[in-house]
């Protein structure tokens, strides 16, 4: 159960990281049925036979919607004698055929085209298409893919989803693999790269669990953040000399990765350890999942932590940050299961999103004085920490901070702090002292609650008392929730 948890707050996590709009959801849903409905500003828009189409500027012919329902589907090179070059937006979204045939000459599949489309047979892409969109493919049960050579742009999360794939041939014309274009293939076990390749984005590649070994190629020039993340086969991987930037851990949530290769004398990258480094900027990249050792110090040539570095590690109990680190990245620590103990380092000005999310074992930890900001999530589901204290400079806490911490018993808020968001410290379940400063100016609804599974609803934390100082917001703020308060000496 814990691992299923997991797996949907990882790509919850990476696909937030990517995009916060409606092509970013954590699973793929499916579209409205008014999404099927086909609008034109213009008279432009024509029928031929089960289609439906727009002529574009340059005289050809865009399909916009199939209104049939036949199951073996040859669509049409000509519509009307114009020739069928770019099959639109959502044109067959959500259709079940046997075949599909693309004609020759097609130049773009766009955005949604085929998205949670059934067929039994892959879909051949003709050798003409130079650009395939967002989530063209997305959640289609295409098995092996072979991406045409002269094919320039890949879209976003082009073959997201599509659990039954299990080869990709990439073209020597495609440099860039988009954000998420595979993630979760599960049944992706083998990856053709190109000479041309220069970019993996981010999450590429996330949640592909048969992958087992990759070999990049030697023109590789950038890595997106968890661009591998939760390829739970992958035992090796390559990181060519070409290589210049990697944005934070690609190699999250992989156990079973025990080689990381890369050249003596790497330009960019070095390992320590195991532990992967970038060299320009002493910023530590990637503490693998499977290294076992219970204790680390952190270098102190260390200046940065990068996003997810020690992501998903379960068997780290404490860990030393020397104070010559001044920035940690997002998640850093998130799903450390057996994390108990982290010295941060004096420096320190934000715990950034998600920083201790789910380490459950998590007991010790110093605040930085000087602390100035607390990212949403950034101690989420804590379960063995019992007090906190955050240090005058926190003016807000961003939503969920405190979330689940089950054992949080005590919590001391310094004044200056304007504004509590929704859910920092719902199921708090043993909290019993709070205080809420007089410069606190807004409190989300039903903040400081639980759910009774037995009422069937949430309620005020059971002995709970809140500090506040008489005629303030927050006393008004108590009265209003029913939650019983004291006021402050």
């Amino acid at each position: 159960m814990k691992r299923i948890v997991t797996l949907i707050l990882t790509i919850t996590i990476c696909l937030s990281l990517l995009f916060c709009n409606a092509l970013s959801e954590s699973e793929p849903t499916q579209p409205n049925d008014s999404d099927d409905i086909v609008t034109s500003e213009s008279d432009n828009l024509m029928t031929c036979g089960d289609y439906q189409y727009i002529v574009l500027d340059d005289g050809t012919a865009e399909i916009v919607k199939y209104n049939g329902s036949d199951k073996e589907i040859v669509v049409p090179s000509t519509l009307n004698g114009v020739p069928v070059t770019v099959i639109g937006h959502k044109a067959f979204i959500r259709k079940w055929f046997r075949t599909v045939v693309l004609p020759d000459g097609l130049r773009e599949i766009g955005d949604l085209a085929f998205c949670w489309c059934s067929f039994n047979e892959d879909i051949q892409i003709p050798s003409s298409v130079q650009r395939i969109g967002i989530r063209a493919f997305c959640a289609t049960p295409m098995r092996r893919v072979v991406l045409p050579e002269g094919l320039t742009e890949l879209g976003y999360g082009a073959f997201m989803y599509c659990s039954e794939l299990y080869e990709v041939v990439l073209p020597d014309s495609l440099t860039k693999i988009p954000s998420a274009a595979f993630l979760s293939c599960h049944s992706l076990a083998e990856i053709k790269f190109s000479d041309s390749l220069t970019e993996i984005d981010d999450c590429a590649f996330c949640n592909c669990q048969s992958l087992t070994q990759v070999q990049l190629p030697d023109g590789l020039k950038r890595i997106g953040l968890e661009a591998f993340e939760h390829c739970e086969a992958l035992t090796s991987i390559n990181l060519p000399d070409g290589i210049e930037q990697v944005d934070g851990n690609p190699f999250a949530m992989c156990p079973a990765l025990t080689e990381i290769s890369l050249s003596e004398n790497h330009p960019y990258l070095e390992l320590s350890n195991g532990v992967l480094i970038s060299k320009p900027d002493q910023r530590l990249l990637c503490y693998p999942a499977s290294c076992d050792e219970t204790v680390y110090a952190v270098p102190d040539t260390i200046r940065e932590i990068a996003a997810d570095a020690f992501r998903g590690n379960e068997s780290l109990e404490k860990v030393l940050i020397p104070d010559s680190v001044t920035t940690i990245g997002e998640a850093a620590f998130s799903i450390c299961y057996t994390l108990k103990e982290v010295r941060l380092p004096d420096a320190l000005q934000d715990i950034p999103a998600a920083l201790f999310s789910e380490c459950e074992s998590l007991s010790v930890i110093n605040i930085p004085s000087g602390l100035k900001s607390i990212g949403m999530d950034a101690f989420l589901a804590c379960k063995s920490l019992t007090e906190i204290t955050l240090p005058v400079g926190i003016t807000e806490l961003p939503q969920t901070i405190f979330y689940a911490c089950s054992s949080l018993t005590k919590v001391t808020l310094p004044e200056g702090l304007r504004t509590i968001a929704i859910h920092n410290f719902y199921g708090c379940d043993n909290l019993t002292s709070i205080n809420l400063p007089a410069s606190v100016q807004f409190i989300e609804d039903d903040e400081f609650r639980m759910y009774d599974s037995e009422l069937g609803e949430n309620v005020v934390i059971p002995g709970l008392t809140i500090t506040v100082t008489q005629g303030t917001y927050a006393e008004q703020y108590c009265q209003e929730q029913g939650i019983p308060y004291v006021y402050a000496e």
